[in-house]
This record gives C-alpha cells, structure tokens and sequence, in this order.
C-alpha cells in the first residue's frame, strides 16, 4: 500500500474538487479506513500474546475489504453532524484508496473490491512503490497536511452537534460488526489464496507452486533467507543482495522450506513507515485540535 502521505496528497485534493466544503478531518479519516486493520495488527504484534498469523492476516483482508471500509465509515458517520454527506465523504476515499493500492507495483498483495461476493484480488501493477509519482504524492502530502492544520486552526468554531443516544448505540452496533462479523468470512480469501496464504499453510504440497511475498524481510546469512509475515523463515534463491533490506518477491517453491524468487524489488529502509508516521500525525493532531475546541466550549458556562 502507499503510504498515508501519499494518500493524502492524492486524496485530499481530489476530495476538495468533488466535495468542495468538504472538512478535510472526515477525508482524512475515509483515506486511513483500509488501513485501520494493518495498524491495528502492528500494535498487536508487540502484545506478549497474539493470534494465529496467518488467521489474523486474513482477518485483516476481510476487514479492508470495501464492503467492510463502507461499514466502518457508516458507523463513524453516524457520529457527524450529518450522516448522509459525511458518509459519502467517507465511502468516497475509502474507494479512492483501494484504487490507488490497486494501482500500486506489490506482488502477491492487492485490494478487494467486490468481497464478499467475490474475493478475487483487484492488482493492476502499474506504479513502482517508490517511483517518482509517489515521491511527488508524498511531497504533495506534506502540503495538504500542513494546508489542512492551517485551515482547521483558523476556522471559526462552527455548532456543536449533539450526541444522540440512540445514534450512539447505532454507531457501537456498527463497529461491532465490523469487528465480528469478517470471523465469518476469513475461508473467503484463504480460498483465493490472498497473500499467498493457503500456500502457506499447506507446507508439504508447496513445491511447484507460485507465491508472492510484499515486502518481507531478507537475511543475506546462508546464502540467504526471507523471513515473512508470519515469522517463517525461508531459503531463497534468486535474490543478489549483501545486506539485510525490505523486498518484495514473486517466484516458485522448490521445496517446503525453499523459495525461488524470480522477481523482485528492494524498498528503501523506513521509507514509506516514516511517511506513513508523519501523515497519521497530521490526521491526529487535527482531530485532536478539533477535540480540544469542543471541550473547551462545552465547559464554558
């Protein structure tokens, strides 16, 4: 996936031609739904205990899936002062965001367009992960955030809306099935094989088989390793690297424990988390001021 500047670069100009009073904390918080999931299974991950990881990752598939963006983003909508426009905001950038992933050169990853009806993988392949047009949105992603900050800080304070209770209970209804309900779905990509897990977990028939791998970790000891998602660590072949690095790989198993990449890129170290990191905070710190002026006003006599 690109990262979260890079989305809002895109993203956040596209929406103020579409929605032209559209306040750009709520396209911030439709751009970063597909990747609520992937953020939340990275802070899991540092939990002394954690799930199954490859029923996790499909877990994760499901619920960034559009169906499941469109049912978080009704359910943090119904928190607005208006649903309906607020919602389409939402939708939009969630769909605008699996489109641009789509769009992304991956291997072995890609977007879910039409689950659960169908989990065929939508991945057109066509930019580079850190070609100059992503460089250029993560440059653009900077303006907007720091443009966005601006606006939100200079904006009058508009009406406070009230909480409803029973729109409260609708939104918790709603993030309730949004984390229940993909447990149902999960054999749904690991049919298709998504991120080549079905693969993966039928060890002794993976010979012969193709895979693809985004981003894993490769090791250049012995000859060299590729450590996955999972924590597996494989022996890999094809990959002429001297240093420990991020790579993305498609290729063969030649045995259970033996990969042969016939295809793959090296990522830049930390590139795309520190983008990632610096347009989560422009999203944080305007719903944070946005909290803080609300709070400030309901305490004033």
């Amino acid at each position: 996936m690109p990262s979260t500047l890079v989305h809002l670069g895109a993203q956040g100009i596209v929406s103020k031609a579409v929605f032209r009073k559209a306040d750009l904390k709520w396209v911030f918080l439709g751009l970063v739904i597909p990747d609520v999931p992937w953020i939340l299974q990275r802070a899991i991950r540092v939990l002394p205990f954690t799930p199954n990881p490859y029923d996790l990752k499909l877990y994760g598939v499901v619920q960034s899936s559009l169906a499941f963006c469109l049912l978080l983003g009704a359910a943090l909508a119904l928190l607005s002062s208006s649903f309906w426009k607020t919602w389409a905001a939402l939708a939009f950038n969630s769909l605008l965001h699996l489109l641009l992933d789509a769009a992304e050169q991956k291997g072995g990853n890609g977007v879910f367009l039409f689950a659960p009806a169908s989990w065929r993988m939508t991945d057109w392949d066509l930019l580079p992960a850190e070609g100059w047009a992503v460089t250029l949105l993560t440059a653009l992603g900077v303006a907007v955030g720091l443009w966005g900050l601006y606006q939100q800080v200079r904006a009058p304070a508009g009406p406070i809306p009230p909480l409803r209770s029973r729109l409260l209970l609708a939104a918790a209804a709603g993030l309730a099935a949004y984390g229940l309900l993909p447990l149902a779905f999960i054999e749904g990509p690991l049919e298709a094989d998504a991120f080549s897990i079905r693969t993966l977990k039928d060890v002794e028939r993976r010979p012969g088989r193709a895979a693809a791998f985004d981003r894993a970790v490769f090791l250049p000891e012995d000859g060299g390793r590729l450590r996955l998602f999972s924590g597996e660590v494989l022996r890999v072949e094809g990959i002429s690297l001297d240093r420990q690095a991020l790579v993305t790989a498609g290729g063969v198993f030649l045995a259970p424990d033996r990969f042969r990449a016939d295809r793959w890129v090296a990522h830049t170290p930390r590139y795309r988390d520190a983008a990632t990191g610096l347009g989560l905070a422009f999203g944080a710190a305007m719903w944070l001021h946005a909290g803080i002026r609300r709070m400030r006003r309901s305490w004033k006599p």
